[in-house]
């Protein structure tokens, strides 16, 4: 979250730089309303500007960035919270690795990971929708940033901030991916456990555990569309990189043309 705020006050204050460099091309000394306009064009562009609403679009703007920001916070902590519960029936599981168990031990352990099992479906019967959002809205600024990368960055603070951005947008993005895929992982490693258990001690308790482990799929998904694992980070990596080639590839129709850039300043 301090990333966050570091991330969103380099973004006010690139923001007030260019909004300042256009009051300096158009002679016009209201900054602030310069400010609002340029940063929030979708809305000024058909809206009458006033400086009340500046002031509430400012601040959903920054409501929205930081529930954006906790979203991934809060994904992450709840797969924390289950990946963990699932470490510890595992290092319970290496613990007696190649002892001789009753019946009854497997018995209990299996009931102990069909509990967490039935725990992490409920939690993903509440959170599925959350992580379908939060998803999709990472990868949708991803293809912004993307998409404005092919326009020119002048300036240092523009530079400084873009990089860091995209920096931080693709880290958060990849620690969701992998910290809500660490359920998956941890729920398939009774498997070499159970694959290893002596003649003399399997029996239909270890049989039943490990054909559950090694069919249950037992992961966090996005309201069933898809299943969050180790596998999606690569499959949304090959959609960004589609996306790149697909705007390397008609460059000349997405890039701005100069002299809009130049005459940014005045279309307002």
């Amino acid at each position: 979250m301090l990333l966050a705020l570091v991330e969103h006050s380099a973004s006010v204050v690139s923001a007030y730089v260019s909004a300042i460099e256009c009051a300096d091309h158009r002679g016009d000394t209201d900054i602030i309303g310069i400010y609002f306009q340029t940063q929030f064009p979708q809305i000024f562009s058909k809206l009458p500007y006033s400086l009340w609403k500046g002031i509430l679009v400012e601040t959903i703007n920054v409501l929205s960035t930081f529930s954006w920001n906790f979203v991934d916070l809060f994904l992450i902590l709840i797969s924390i919270a289950l990946a963990d519960q699932f470490r510890q029936l595992n290092s319970r599981l290496y613990s007696i690795r190649g002892k001789a168990m009753p019946e009854w031990w497997w018995a209990e352990a299996r009931s102990d990971y069909n509990h967490l099992a039935t725990l992490t479906r409920r939690v993903d019967s509440h959170i599925s929708c959350i992580v379908l959002l939060a998803f999709a809205t990472d990868l949708y600024f991803i293809c912004i940033q993307l998409l404005f990368s092919f326009n020119p960055i002048r300036g240092i603070m523009r530079k400084i901030y873009y990089c860091f951005s995209f920096g931080f947008l693709l880290a958060r993005t990849t620690a969701v991916s992998l910290y809500v895929a660490s359920v998956h992982d941890e729920s398939l490693l009774p498997a070499p456990i159970l694959y290893s258990v002596s003649g003399s001690s399997y029996s239909n308790e270890v049989s039943r555990f490990l054909m559950q482990v090694t069919t249950d799929n037992i992961s966090l998904t996005g309201m069933k569309f898809f299943s969050v694992t180790r596998s999606l980070v690569l499959t949304v990596a090959g959609t960004i990189v589609t996306y790149e080639l697909v705007l390397v590839q008609f460059n000349s129709v997405q890039q701005v043309d100069q002299s809009n850039i130049t005459n940014s300043c005045e279309v307002r």
